[in-house]
């Protein structure tokens, strides 16, 4: 059993190796948050998905042979 522990453990890299890279698995997840939630605050009236299926039903209304 401690033969099985001591060959995982050397299979696994570096403590280095394994921080740096959940600091770029963190980074990179924060950072893509943080685009996600600007691009949804800077997103125009007109440009949100309710607003331009609203503003298509209305096209349409308008378009409506009477």
């Amino acid at each position: 059993m401690e033969e099985l522990s001591k060959r995982m453990f050397e299979f696994l890299p570096e403590q280095s190796v394994l921080c740096s890279a959940l600091g770029t698995l963190l980074f990179s997840v924060t950072v893509q948050y943080t685009i996600k939630w600007l691009k949804n605050k800077a997103i125009l009236p007109w440009m949100r998905e309710d607003n331009l299926k609203r503003r298509e039903e209305i096209i349409r209304q308008l378009n409506k042979p009477k």
